[in-house]
This record gives structure tokens, sequence and C-alpha cells, in this order.
């Protein structure tokens, strides 16, 4: 659990972020500045003990979707925004249980 004590506030934070914007039933893009938060705990976790298999590609595709949530989701009729926003969750959640050794990782 993220709430327990011994974990650190800043992960909380970002997970609390996280989790804001996948509860809101009317999300906009101009609240999508929230992801922020996440994201740079992501990289700032990342680049200090070494990417996991996905999470270069959840940051990527997390950095460039609010470019593109609203014309995706007109054309193909699919709130990409939210698959988005939940592999942020939940990769916060994996990267800050702490207990990944057995995922590989990608060498920087």
């Amino acid at each position: 659990c993220i709430c327990r004590r011994g974990v650190a506030r800043e992960m909380r934070g970002a997970a609390l972020a996280a989790a804001a914007l996948l509860a809101s039933p009317f999300l906009l893009v101009y609240d999508l500045v929230l992801l922020a938060i996440p994201l740079l705990w992501l990289w700032r976790e990342a680049r200090a003990t070494g990417f996991l298999a996905w999470e270069k590609a959840v940051l990527m595709v997390a950095f460039v979707m609010p470019l593109i949530a609203v014309e995706a989701a007109y054309c193909l009729r699919l709130p990409l925004a939210q698959l988005s926003l939940l592999a942020v969750f939940v990769s916060v959640v994996r990267r800050g249980s702490g207990n990944f050794s057995s995922i590989p990782t990608v060498s920087r």
C-alpha cells in the first residue's frame, strides 16, 4: 500500500496526482498539467536506479498524450488518455513498491 509509513512522500504525491487524474469523470486537456508530477518523479527515480523494461515507453506515450488526446479520442472514439494515465499510475505504484529486482532493467 502506498499510504503506509516508510513510503517516500514524493512517491505518495506522484501516486496521488496520477490517481486524481484517473478518478476524474471529466478530464480536459488542461487538467493534464497535473501529469507532470508523476512523470517527473518516474523520470528521476528511473535515472537514479535504472529504467524498467516498459518505463521509457510509458513516459514517452504519457508525455505526448496531451498533444494528441483530443484528436485521437475524436477519430478513434476511444479515450486513450485514460489508458495512458493508468499505465503511469501502475508504473508509479510498481516503482514505489521497491520490489522490482526480478524485473529486467534497461541499461542507459
